[in-house]
């Protein structure tokens, strides 16, 4: 296990530019306090920017709506262009969140920023396959980040986006938590401090090391890696990146590595460089099978690979872990339906509270019936009764 740890605390000078894209649900089931906490929480991280920094916003329901072709500078006149449209949602329509995805990813993006992408919804969407497939797609070039707000939020959805791009996930549920929640992951995304990371192993043979793609080092998110090697412990392992002011070059020398068991305060390294110990516990055997598992098998990314599969199965029964292939089974001899009878039972299920009706859904795709489907809906009502309309005229002017 390899733990790069960053400093606590760091410079301005040592933050790289950086460039925020605030994907914005602005779809019926965000109306009310959900959408106005989207807009507050948009505000004061675009406020807070630098003028070296950029960021656009993207504004989706059925369709999306983009600010700007490219990201803008972090000046007042753009910062004061983008709350006004901000200002101007009110919340209805359908949720197309794969779709705004793509722009986003879409916009040219420079060399040497921190491109983060924040996703603020509630989560009522369709196609969550397809959302964890484009951020698994794109994690190398770009951080993603999901908000989560509402009373019936879908974790499935934000969690599956911060674990898919190795961050973490940030859930409102009740509006009097919103502005302590919101500043929290403000200062966890505003200070990534190493981007373009790398790590090398010289002198020893490395394998099989999760994660295979390493995101930007944020203040407040240490990058861990979990791997096998062959042989005796020796080499070196060496990490690179780039900070806002230079390059950063840490070569770790493993021989003279020491196990948990004997670390002391002498041995530990400087706060800015990684912290590194070999230990000695077969607990890591399952930690890294874990891993592995989670990132074949999370979210159904390779759902439809037969190699995966097998892969997957042979970790299963080989570190005894439980996995979509194998299972523990546990058997009772208790039976519960002794006369063999069987009742349907209708459960109601109310919307969670505080959610508008208007997701609602009923249909195939979209999460939430768009202005198109209510018109459709008003237009097969009336063409139902004109037959019984004409009827009654008929009568009438006989």
């Amino acid at each position: 296990m390899l733990m790069v740890q960053p400093p606590e605390r760091c410079n301005p000078d040592e933050i790289p530019p950086r460039e925020y894209i605030f994907v914005l649900d602005i779809s019926g089931s965000m109306s009310g306090y959900p959408l106005e906490t989207a807009k507050e929480l948009i505000k004061n991280l675009v406020s807070d920017l630098r003028e070296t920094d950029t960021f656009n916003l993207i504004l989706f329901s059925g369709a999306s709506m983009q600010m700007s072709e490219r990201s803008v500078p972090a000046n007042e006149e753009n910062i004061n262009k983008a709350i006004q449209i901000i200002d101007e949602q009110e919340g209805s329509g359908g949720t197309e969140l794969a779709p705004a995805l793509r722009d986003a990813i879409a916009i040219p993006n420079r060399e040497d920023v921190s491109r983060s992408i924040v996703v603020i919804t509630d989560g009522y969407i369709y196609g969550e396959k397809e959302i964890f497939e484009i951020i698994h797609e794109n994690i190398g070039d770009t951080d993603f980040f999901p908000f989560g707000i509402g009373r019936g939020v879908n974790r499935n959805l934000i969690e599956g986006i911060a674990k898919t791009g190795q961050g973490e996930p940030f859930v409102v549920t009740d509006q009097e938590d919103a502005s302590e929640i919101a500043e929290r992951f403000k200062t966890y995304i505003q200070s990534p401090v190493m981007t373009d990371i790398n790590v090398k192993f010289d002198g020893f043979d490395v394998y099989d090391v999760e994660p295979a793609i390493l995101p930007t080092l944020f203040a407040q998110r240490p990058i861990v890696l979990l791997g096998k090697w062959r042989g005796d412990p020796a080499g070196t392992v060496q990490i690179t990146g780039k900070t806002g002011n230079s390059d950063y070059v840490q070569t770790i020398s493993v021989a003279e590595l020491v196990s948990t068991e004997s670390d002391s305060d002498e041995n530990a390294s400087d706060e800015k460089d990684a912290t590194a110990v070999i230990l000695d516990s077969d607990v890591l055997s399952y930690l890294w099978a874990q891993k592995r598992i989670e990132r074949l098998t999370d979210y159904g990314l390779n759902e439809s690979d037969p190699d995966v599969k097998e892969e997957v199965t042979q970790l299963g029964l080989t570190y005894n872990i439980l996995t979509p292939y194998t299972s523990f089974i546990a058997v009772t001899e208790t039976v519960r339906n002794p006369d063999q009878n069987s009742t349907d039972v209708d459960q109601p299920l109310p919307l969670p509270l505080e959610v508008s009706n208007f997701a609602v859904g009923g249909y195939l795709f979209g999460s939430e019936p768009a202005e198109i489907l209510l018109i459709l809906a008003l237009a097969l009502i009336i063409a139902m009764q004109l037959p019984f309309i004409k009827r009654r005229l008929h009568r009438h002017s006989a």
